[in-house]
């Protein structure tokens, strides 16, 4: 057993897992609500008059006072920064004329419904079922207003959803903090692939998984578990976890040509979802699982490397929603993307693409609102600042609108993420 200041990291008969707590237990972790702060509109998610949309996003009416008290979170991270403008092509010739060599032909592209002006990385082909039938949104040029190329300090932004101050907690650690109830489950918040900042609460704990191979474990001896929870109290939450992952099935993990079978830390996307999807059917107790899918900081090799990375998520995300629709889990559930930072609108002499402003963001659920198009936002790579795609939509409102489909109700949100932001249309 290692302890450390920001929780425990525990080992024992090939099980590894991280229960993340961090801060002092005399807080609720979650902010007052303020009116905004010198750099951000507080009402509103477009950004300083220096970063100003060009098409400000439609306002909608927050969610209801209250909802549904099992809702899911899925978050999948994208680290390293996606290339939006690869993902989400738009199909003009300006995006042609500054990328001769990444950009993609049209006539590749997934098409999208409507007349949205854009079309689709063709790796994203698995997702087109769920293009087709408004269970999938895309949120374009999504960016903090004064965002940063730094890889650490932009995930500091996206994880705590706080720019600019000291980073205590992460954005889902404060709502499970202003949620927390004395009968929440050990896996009521879990990170695949481990547990990252965005989880970092105050008073409540989040299981980390690095290695879901390790969790198959069939025959765990309860006398085992009993024996380290008795070693110290704290022990208690750990030994839950191992004990409720055990009985999850998860013998496909160890199939022989699993891409998961003694991969470790080096598990796919496809299999972090396809256990997520497996976690939420079994556990009813779950409310937010992150997902992390790292490979994105394309420098250089561009095109192979991002067109395996997207197959991967697209053919991950399609059969999550499909083991959910199968268990009639679906309307209960909803996904969302994110990656830290965006591309500049050329691509760079190694074949790849930099560090910018404005990225994508994924909306993956049932019953979504598309009738207004499948895309919200702008990504115009005739619009730029400095070279960068312009950010149009605050990650705020896309966490807030995100937060109020959770519940439970609009004001928990504005005082998770400290002011009222903007909500998108997809919820």
């Amino acid at each position: 057993l290692l302890l450390s200041a920001g929780g425990a990291v525990l080992t024992a008969g090939g099980v590894a897992a991280w229960i993340s707590r961090s801060g002092s237990s005399g807080s609720s972790g979650a902010p007052s609500a303020t009116t905004g702060t010198s750099s951000t509109d507080a009402t509103s998610s477009s950004p300083v008059p220096s970063t100003a949309p060009t098409t400000m996003p439609a306002s909608t009416t927050p969610a209801p006072p209250t909802v549904p008290s099992d809702r899911v979170l899925v978050v999948v991270q994208m680290s390293g920064g996606n290339d939006a403008l690869n993902t989400l092509v738009p199909i003009t010739g300006a995006y042609h004329d500054l990328r001769p060599s990444l950009g993609l032909a049209d006539d590749t592209l997934l098409a999208l419904p409507g007349d949205s002006g854009f079309g689709l990385h063709p790796s994203l082909a698995p997702l087109a079922p769920l293009l087709g039938d408004g269970r999938m949104g895309v949120v374009a040029g999504v960016g903090f207003p004064e965002p940063d190329r730094s890889h650490f300090a932009a995930l500091d932004m996206w994880w705590s959803a706080t720019p600019g101050e000291t980073f205590r907690t992460g954005w889902l650690g404060r709502w499970l903090d202003a949620t927390s109830g004395p009968d929440d489950v050990v896996l009521r918040s879990t990170g695949l692939g481990g547990a990252v900042p965005a989880l970092r609460a105050e008073t409540t704990a989040s299981v980390g998984i690095n290695s879901l191979a390790q969790f198959v474990l069939p025959d765990v001896d309860p006398a085992v578990l009993t024996a380290w929870t008795s070693l110290a109290p704290e022990h208690a939450a750990a030994a839950s976890a191992v004990d409720v992952m055990s009985t999850l099935d998860l013998s496909w993990l160890t199939d022989e040509g699993s891409a998961a079978a003694g991969a470790g830390d080096d598990e796919d996307v496809i299999t972090r979802l396809a256990a997520a999807a497996e976690l939420i059917v079994t556990e009813p107790g779950v409310r937010v699982v992150h997902v992390s899918l790292g490979g994105f900081d394309t420098h250089a090799d561009q095109l192979a490397v991002q067109a395996r990375l997207l197959d991967e998520l697209a053919t991950g995300i399609a059969g999550f929603q499909q083991r959910l629709v199968d268990a009639r889990q679906a309307p209960r559930v909803r996904l969302g993307t994110t990656s830290e930072v965006g591309p500049p609108v050329q691509e760079n002499g190694s074949g790849g693409s930099d560090h910018g402003k404005g990225g994508v963001s994924f909306v993956v659920g049932s019953r979504l609102s598309t009738a207004g198009g499948v895309v919200h936002g702008v990504l115009d790579p005739a619009d730029t600042v400095d070279g960068d795609l312009r950010p149009v939509i605050d990650p705020r409102s896309l966490y807030a609108t995100a937060l109020d489909w959770l519940g439970p109700d609009a004001g928990v949100t504005d005082a998770v993420l400290g002011a009222t932001w903007e909500r998108l249309p997809w919820i």
